[in-house]
């Protein structure tokens, strides 16, 4: 939040973790893989996976309201940014790569709607990057390299 209020940086990014996870989440009580549990076939084990991915959830929550409280000219840091949060599988017990589920946090200065859950059902997750990294001012046509996409998904933006 610091350097993004200082204007250090204008873009970051975080990966909270790698595709394959093997991280143990003791701090909820979780000694087991994220990746393994993803992959249970048991109710029990999908349980503890959606409970990692709750906690995943409340920190990024906690990053915005980080961005919220901090103050950026008449507005704050949070009206100024956009956070997008997806995982690198749409259902990861069996790898799908169709109708991911999608965060945006804050409204890029306006130029987004920002703060919702989308689901993109029927849509490339190319068009979304695409879409944010023409609102960022890049001067590209299109992204992507297998999922490749010259589409912006005009329903997002403000």
């Amino acid at each position: 939040a610091l350097a993004l209020s200082c204007n250090q940086t204008r873009v970051y990014s975080h990966l909270w973790s790698g595709a394959r996870d093997d991280t143990h989440y003791p701090i909820i009580q979780l000694d087991s893989e994220h990746h393994n549990l993803t992959h249970d076939p048991n109710q029990a084990g999908q349980d503890k996976a959606i409970k990692i991915e709750k906690y995943i959830m409340s920190q990024y929550a906690d990053l915005a309201q980080v961005l919220k409280d901090t103050p950026m000219g008449a507005s704050n840091l949070l009206e100024n940014t956009i956070i997008y949060g997806i995982s690198d599988v749409a259902e990861p017990r069996s790898h799908v790569h169709t109708n991911y589920h999608i965060v945006l946090m804050g409204h890029a200065g306006g130029k987004i709607k920002g703060n919702r859950h989308y689901r993109k059902t029927g849509r490339k997750v190319t068009e979304l990057m695409l879409t944010l990294q023409k609102v960022m001012g890049m001067n590209v046509s299109s992204f992507g390299s297998w999922d490749k996409t010259s589409t912006t998904m005009q329903e997002i933006l403000a």
